[in-house]
């Protein structure tokens, strides 16, 4: 969790490209509910950015039956962005179950 308290990138220069999510003028500007000093919210100690992601795909895989499920993951963007996508890292918090 360290690694996001350190990244410099926060204060990149207006209008340069956008290379991570951490470059959005939302993360600079978004102070959430904790308002300390001015900061950033993710700057804080303990605030924690994450990414929902929901998919549907056949729970058959490419048989001709039918079964739409929904899984629901979790990506925490804190994390270093060469570990973000890690199979390790993503948190698979539940299944949306598709229509009868």
């Amino acid at each position: 969790m360290e690694v996001l308290h350190k990244r410099q990138h926060l204060q990149i220069p207006k209008g340069s490209p956008k290379c991570d999510i951490w470059d959005g003028l939302v993360w600079r500007c978004f102070t959430g509910t904790r308002y300390i000093n001015g900061l950033p919210f993710i700057t804080i100690p303990g605030a924690s950015a994450f990414s929902i992601y929901v998919d549907w795909v056949n729970a058959h895989g490419k048989s001709t039956q039918l079964a739409s499920i929904g899984p629901i993951m979790l990506i925490c963007l804190n994390l270093p962005q060469s570990g973000i996508l890690k199979p390790e890292n993503v948190y698979f918090s539940g299944i949306i179950p598709g229509p009868k």
